[in-house]
């Protein structure tokens, strides 16, 4: 064959790409396969589809789940999780490799509805969202509940019963909402927020009836749970019977385990608190009547006082009182006076002992400078022909000095 032919028979890469896809495409028992198998290289791109592959202890297969497809899933695909898929097989002509088109994805083990309850509930704790911190408390007294359920349910009608029952005052407001299928979940949402741009709403109870996990899906969305941690209305989620939890159960500031019971949790009970009123009233009636009898036995006890009786005689005492604190004030100074007289005598006395006109009883002489008085007790401080004063005991001689001994030497005057 020569060389020319051989290139019109050869096929191009494309071509043949093309013509096993086609073959593929052509066998019906590859259109709807159910393979099994554990994934790996889980990687979710921001078109939405999902890419991994399905492999086991031998060999491995390609697969991809285009958005239309992923986002039915009710989980999050993880790496090593063994999943049951339901695709078609085809080549993906670009690189000649075959593939897997998964259309649906199905947990191994647990169902896939319980393992995307696990995985939400997971990643919300570990945000906080159902840390005891962030609940609200109920008021006392609320007087408008807003509620966010069915119209048609028997919801409605068990909270309005309670309500009429335990606080007939209290005004309930519905908010009709979708609580099961495709879109449940938004309408519950725009119920949140409606209440929540109300300023008369106390308290908000979000619910519905018990049903299967598919039933009560719903309340288990994520975007559903924010909405709950971010109102700033507390919020009760009565979903299902006592035995029935989801993720709203979780965020919620309350949970009721039914319907009925979330009424009760956010109205008080009128016959509770007229009872308990009724028994303030008797304490504080039994608390006065003790007072009053206490005041009453004292005034009795006032009134038989002899100084109420015969106020004259307590003034008397008094009187009597004052007279002898007034005699024995008077001795005491009188005492003391005494005493000052004594001691000031004794001093008189001392001083007298001490004084120079004692001396001079005595033959004893003062001489003082004439003009200053000033007492001159040496004879150096005396001059020749200076005039002195010499006190006695009953006068003063002015002398004048002539003669002057000190220490054996003399000064004399001359006429």
């Amino acid at each position: 064959m020569t060389e020319q032919a051989k290139e019109v028979r050869a096929v191009t890469v494309s071509q043949l790409n093309r013509y096993v896809a086609g073959l593929f495409s052509r066998n019906q028992a590859l259109q709807n396969i159910m393979v099994r198998g554990e994934l790996s290289n889980v990687k979710r791109y921001s078109s939405g589809h999902w890419y991994f592959n399905l492999k086991d202890p031998y060999a491995q297969v390609s697969g991809v789940m285009f958005k239309s497809y992923a986002d039915r899933l009710k989980f999050k695909p993880q790496e090593g999780q063994e999943v049951l898929v339901t695709a078609q097989v085809s080549l993906y002509e670009r690189n000649g490799s075959y593939q897997l088109n998964v259309r649906s994805m199905e947990p191994l083990g647990k169902g896939s509805l319980y393992l995307a309850y696990e995985q939400i509930k997971k990643a919300l704790a570990q945000e906080g969202l159902f840390d005891p911190e962030h609940k609200n408390k109920l008021p006392t007294f609320p007087k408008t509940i807003g509620v966010v359920t069915s119209v048609s349910g028997a919801v409605i009608r068990d909270i309005i019963h309670v309500s009429k029952r335990r606080f007939p005052g209290a005004k309930i407001i519905l908010y009709p909402a979708q609580v099961q299928g495709q879109g449940s979940a938004e309408t519950l949402i725009r119920g949140i927020r409606y209440f929540n741009t109300r300023s008369d709403i106390d308290v908000l109870i979000v619910g519905r009836g018990g049903g299967s996990i598919e039933d009560l899906w719903s309340f288990n969305d994520e975007k559903l749970a924010r909405e709950a941690f971010n109102s700033r209305i507390p919020l009760i989620s009565a979903v299902g019977h006592e035995t029935d939890f989801t993720i709203l159960d979780f965020v919620a500031d309350l949970r009721a385990p039914t319907p009925s019971a979330a009424a009760e949790l956010a109205l008080p009970d009128q016959v509770a608190l007229r009872n308990g009123l009724d028994s303030v009233q008797k304490r504080l009636a039994r608390g006065l009547e003790n007072k009053l009898s206490a005041a009453t036995y004292r005034l009795d006890r006032l009134a038989s006082s002899p100084y109420l009786k015969s106020p004259y005689v307590r003034l008397e005492q008094r009187s009597q009182t004052l007279d002898l604190l007034e005699e024995r004030l008077k001795r005491s100074l009188l005492t003391r006076l005494e005493r000052s007289k004594n001691r000031f005598s004794r001093n008189a006395g001392l001083l007298d002992s001490l004084s120079p006109l004692k001396v001079l009883g005595r033959g004893y002489s003062m001489v003082q400078e004439p003009d200053s008085g000033k007492t001159l007790s040496k004879a150096g401080a005396l001059a020749l022909g200076q005039e002195i004063d010499v006190l006695m005991q009953d006068g003063k001689v002015t002398c004048q000095v002539r003669n002057l001994k000190l220490e054996d030497t003399i000064h004399t005057t001359q006429d």
